[in-house]
């Protein structure tokens, strides 16, 4: 079988068979634990030591997983915060925007109520002019008539 990576690291049983492969570096602990686990290990102390290595090796991958785990849930946590923020700052856009058209609208009505009152001014000046100019014409044509008549 071709290697695959440099180190690769292979152990044979005495026949010549290949019980395991490994491609990369191997400390001295990996090939304790994997000997126990295999149970090739007959030394008593060197059995002791490879169960102390499996356990710290246990617990050390307890631990990443926590942290993970943890890691996981701060940014789930700040993923959820910045779309709350995100939902917020549109409702206050929304709000102000909302606040503007109201004041706008507001703002139009009044320049029409203005100018609605202007043109209802300016139609009365109208309307006074006229009758005043009505009475002075009729004022003079009573006069020319009783001019005219005496």
């Amino acid at each position: 079988e071709p290697l695959k990576g440099l180190p690769t690291t292979a152990i044979v049983d005495p026949k010549g068979e290949l019980i395991s492969k490994h491609t990369g570096p191997v400390t001295l602990e990996m090939l304790e634990h994997f000997f126990l686990k295999e149970k090739v290990i007959a030394d008593p102390r060197a059995k002791q030591r490879a169960q102390e290595l499996a356990r710290a090796q246990a617990e050390e991958e307890a631990r990443a997983r926590q942290k993970d785990a943890e890691r996981k849930a701060i940014a789930q946590a700040n993923r959820i915060a910045a779309q709350k923020a995100k939902a917020r700052a549109k409702a206050r856009a929304r709000a102000k925007a909302k606040a503007k058209a109201k004041k706008a609208k507001e703002k139009a009505a009044l320049k029409k109520k203005q100018r609605a009152a202007a043109a209802k001014k300016a139609a009365q000046a109208k309307a006074k002019s006229t009758k005043k100019t009505t009475a002075n014409t009729s004022s003079k044509t009573n006069k020319n008539t009783s001019t005219a008549t005496k």
